[in-house]
């Protein structure tokens, strides 16, 4: 397993597989990647810290968050639930990225 720059030490990367894994699994709706709408989930609620997750997952039901938890250990994918300060305090965010 090869880690990308930034990537945490241990995890896989991210790969576009799991991108379609997750919107095959919560649909197009429950996908996040554009980076201009990612800069939410990736800023902490004082604006101190930055991350630099690729990828925000808003599922719907419980059901929805066991399988891409599934999925996310099964890669070995670091995963961060929401800010709860932030607006997308419910969602979870999946990435191979970690704040700096």
């Amino acid at each position: 397993m090869s880690a990308a720059a930034g990537a945490r030490p241990g995890f896989a990367t991210l790969d576009q597989s799991d991108i379609e894994f997750f919107r095959k699994t919560l649909g197009a709706q429950g996908v996040v990647t554009d980076a201009d709408a990612l800069k939410a989930y990736n800023t902490d609620w004082m604006r101190k810290f930055e991350g630099n997750s690729r990828i925000a997952l808003r599922p719907k039901t419980p059901e929805e968050v066991a399988v891409v938890l599934a999925h996310c250990n099964a890669r070995n994918l670091a995963v961060r639930a929401g800010n709860p300060s932030s607006p997308a305090a419910e969602l979870e965010a999946c990435s191979s990225g970690r704040f700096s």
